[in-house]
Order: C-alpha cells, then structure tokens, then sequence
C-alpha cells in the first residue's frame, strides 16, 4: 500500500488504487495464502483499509464470517470497496454482510463456499443477488467454461468484472517461481504447487476476453467491458478511465479480430507492437 501511494504523490498515474486480498480470511480457505498471515479485524488493520481508502480506491477481500457487521459498516462508510474471497460464508453470513456494505465476490468459484442443494453459500448469493458484482477468472484452470456461462447468466450487464490473479510466470519462461518460501511450478500455463494447489495464475487480459468470447459465447463488446470499464466505474476511478474518447486517458492496446494485441499505447505514446 505505501508503495502505491507513494508512485500516486510523483505523479504515477499507472496506479489506479490497491487490492488488499486478506489479511482476514478464513484458513481452510486459504489456498497458499500463508496461514501465519491470517488475523481477525482488529482495529490496526481496519485503519490501514480506511487509510489507504483516503488516499486511493480501495477494495479488500474479506471472510464476512470473520468480521462483525459493525466493523463491515464502518470499512463500507469509510469508502472502502469490500468484497468476500477465501470464504465459509453461509447465504445468511452473505446476507448480513451484503446489508452491512459488502459489495461482491472476489474469484467466483475459487476459494470460496459454493452452492450445495441445501445451502448456497457464498457463491449462490452472489449469483441471486442483484446487487452484487463478482470478478472471475477465465483460464479454464480455475474455473470450467460453462461454470462462467452460468454466471455470467446470471447477472445483470455490469456486474461482472474479468481479473487475471496472474503471477511472475506470466510472461517469462520459467517454469518456477517462489511465492515467499513457497515453490509454485508453472506447468502448460497452469501455475500450481507441488501437492497441485493453484497458486494464481499466468493469464493475462487479452487471453481473458478471448476465452470469453470463443470459449463461453460471450458477446466481444460485453467482455471488453468486462475487463475495462466494468471494474473501472465499479472502482469509481475518475478521469474516464476504461474508456476510449476525448478527454479519457490514452493509455490503451490495439487488438487484432482474434483479440491478441497488436500494439500498446501508455499516455499517447507507443510503447510496444
């Protein structure tokens, strides 16, 4: 976070605002999160959520069961944009967090309570309430292509948002990396440990839409949107950012008809292709 704000101060507007994925989650849904991190809402931690919200958008990742509705109250009025991940939640906990301030789910599917006959957990929540948002990652590992269609059914446009989770094997050859002491093994662009936890991920955006649109039937325009001006305006980032027109950052990629990119453009200037 200190970092983030720091590039903001000189003028760095690459940054858009910060993630915080935990550190208040649930252990058995930790995945290789490591566990010695995991702390409950205390007050040091809830201040430097509603800290770095001053400064920046903000959107932390939750456990709803691990946090009262009057700490979930307080992150929300205080700007902080809250989402459930890494969750046991019951429909009842969503229930309670969703009318507290919680806005979403983080990962649908992934590391997260889903739907059984009798309890539809956190990810039946977010499926059935029209308010909610969820980000989803489209690299058929984490999620299978017709588990997106069913989502992606389910809500209304703009409520969902395309997310990559990607780690250092995106982009390199190497066929390790470390998360802390952790070895992660990249294997057919599957990022996984040894005992095959996914550890992330080596998607990047492009690939996302193109997933969605010839994997699931996604319309082409409604998946760029997905993974562009959804979560901009979500975000509440200001500027135009997401958008291509007059007065709107110029910092965009130029794709070919099978959505693989061309060129990059950052601030008006040609960067890459």
């Amino acid at each position: 976070m200190y970092s983030a704000m720091k590039l903001r101060r000189e003028g760095d507007t690459r940054v858009a605002g910060v993630h915080f994925e935990g550190p208040i989650i649930n252990p058995s849904k930790a995945g290789v999160h490591n566990k010695d991190n995991i702390r409950g809402a205390d007050e040091e931690i809830i201040e430097i959520y509603i800290e770095s919200a001053s400064k920046m958008p903000t959107l932390v990742t939750l456990a709803p069961e691990m946090v009262d509705r009057k700490a979930i109250e307080r992150l929300a009025q205080s700007g902080v944009l809250l989402f459930a991940g890494h969750t046991q939640a019951t429909f009842e906990q969503m229930t309670v967090a969703t009318g507290a301030g919680l806005q979403g789910v983080t990962h649908l599917y992934n590391a997260c309570s889903g739907p059984s006959s009798r309890e539809p957990g956190a990810v039946g929540h977010a499926l059935v309430d029209d308010a909610s948002y969820f980000s989803i990652i489209v690299d058929g590992f984490h999620v299978h292509f017709a588990s997106v269609d069913v989502a992606f059914r389910c809500k209304a446009s703009g409520k969902a948002f395309l997310v990559t989770d990607a780690m250092p094997a995106l982009g390199s050859d190497e066929p390790t990396f470390s998360i802390d002491d952790l070895e992660v093994f990249v294997r057919d662009g599957r990022c996984q440990t040894a005992e095959g936890v996914l550890a992330g991920s080596a998607l990047d955006m492009a690939t996302a839409i193109r997933n969605c649109v010839q994997k699931v039937g996604i319309n082409r325009a409604e998946a760029i949107r997905m993974a562009t001006m959804y979560p901009a305006d979500f975000a509440r980032l200001e500027g135009g950012v997401g958008r291509i027109r007059a007065g709107a950052p110029a910092s965009f990629v130029v794709c070919d008809n099978e959505m693989h990119i061309a060129s990059v453009y950052v601030a008006g200037e040609l960067v890459a292709g």
